[in-house]
């Protein structure tokens, strides 16, 4: 097989209409319309590109892949009647800033036909708003410069200060020990409002001494006194019986019982004023609790132990243990072996029968050897073969 080796168009058309003057080795056109339509020269490979920014770029290949092109045509849109329009970025016109007549645009394009104009701002109309005077306690206002047709405020008021209370006290009075005085009260001669209400003064109260006052002691009742006013000689309050306290008990010497020694109760005293309110009683030695401690058994090589009585309460020794002799070891001997004339033999251990333990190792006693007799003819010799002399041990009865 042949393969084309050319990868050149035939023809290109836009919108149906074949592209005027078009060769296959101009690769740059313009012309008028939105599609595209492409014939190949040959059996080349064609691939038409998306239009950007109105240019199409028409990619083609041989059939044996030697020759590569791209092709370029820019698309131009039809020039346009301006039939339709439409008036757009109006704006009226307002107390501050300009308006605009808007622009005559094509509805079909999108190109302005006429531009606009501007039209003047129109102004501000105002009036004075929100006016205030002043009086003694409020703040008055000059008022706003306030536009009537958008009611912008042009120009800000200003405050008017307050002219304040021109005033005097009435009302007042002194306190005493006993009734609340008054500060007055401030009050406004221009507007006669109140304009502080005045305080009470606290009556100072009396200034008081204790008179006659008499301190409680354990057996007698004592008074806390009189509270008299030094200013005004009034009895503010009169004192109360304090009834006698009593005494305050407290222990001394007391003395717990031990074993071995007498205890007290101990003495019980006045710590206010010493008076002795009960003298005691002894308490009698409690006396040892014993127990045996230390107690130890005698084994066959260790000496034992009665124990010792020892009072659980003070820990003391009541009565001293003895000491228990070893009993010593009671013994047999094991794993004794008579020799033989081959073997060895063992004169056996002696082992504790109450402990367990190898009182004294056995030692070994050597095989003994065989002692054999003068020997036997078991076989009489012959002319033409020896004879057998055998010779038998005495004591296990191996022969040779």
């Amino acid at each position: 097989l042949e393969y084309n080796s050319s990868a050149a168009l035939g023809s290109i058309s836009v919108d149906g209409t074949q592209i005027n003057g078009f060769t296959a080795d101009q690769l740059e056109y313009t012309a008028v319309g939105e599609s595209i339509e492409v014939v190949a020269d040959g059996n080349a490979g064609i691939t038409i590109l998306p239009a950007v920014n109105g240019v199409v770029r028409i990619l083609t290949i041989s059939e044996d892949g030697s020759d590569v092109r791209t092709y370029q045509v820019t698309l131009e849109k039809p020039a346009c009647a301006h039939e339709n329009t439409e008036i757009q970025n109006a704006k009226n016109a307002t107390c501050t800033e300009k308006g605009y007549t808007g622009d005559e645009v094509c509805s079909d394009c999108g190109t302005t036909v006429k531009a606009g104009e501007d039209i003047a701002a129109i102004g501000h109309t105002t009036e004075i708003q929100n006016k205030k005077d002043a009086t003694c306690t409020e703040a008055g206002y000059t008022g706003d410069k306030v536009c009537t047709t958008c009611e912008t405020v042009v120009e800000y008021g200003q405050a008017i200060p307050a002219t304040g209370h021109t005033t005097e006290v009435r009302n007042k009075k002194d306190a005493t020990c006993t009734a609340d005085g008054y500060t007055g009260d401030e009050i406004c001669t221009v507007c006669k409002e109140t304009v502080k209400t005045g305080e009470a003064i606290p009556a100072t109260g009396h200034t008081t001494e204790i008179q006659n006052k008499k301190d409680a002691t354990c057996t007698k009742d004592g008074y806390t006194g009189d509270e008299v006013c030094t200013v005004c000689g009034e009895t503010v309050k009169t004192g109360e019986v304090i009834e006698a306290v009593g005494h305050t008990p407290v222990l001394e010497d007391d003395k717990e019982a031990t074993c071995s020694e007498a205890g007290h109760t101990g003495r019980t005293v006045c710590s206010v004023c010493d008076e002795i309110l009960d003298a005691g009683e002894v308490i009698p030695a409690a006396g040892h609790k014993a127990e045996l401690k230390n107690a130890k058994e005698a084994t066959c090589t260790e000496d034992g132990y009665t124990g010792a009585e020892i009072c659980t309460v003070c820990g003391e020794t009541v009565k001293t243990g003895e000491e228990i002799p070893a009993a010593g070891h009671t013994t047999e001997t094991r794993s004794a072996k008579d020799a033989t004339c081959t073997e060895d033999g063992y004169t056996g251990d002696e082992y504790c029968t109450v402990c367990g333990e190898i009182v004294k190792a056995g030692t070994v006693i050597p095989a003994v050897g065989h002692i054999y007799d003068a020997g036997v003819v078991t076989k009489e010799a012959t002319e033409d073969e020896e004879g057998i002399l055998t010779y038998t041990c005495a004591i296990c009865g191996h022969t040779k």
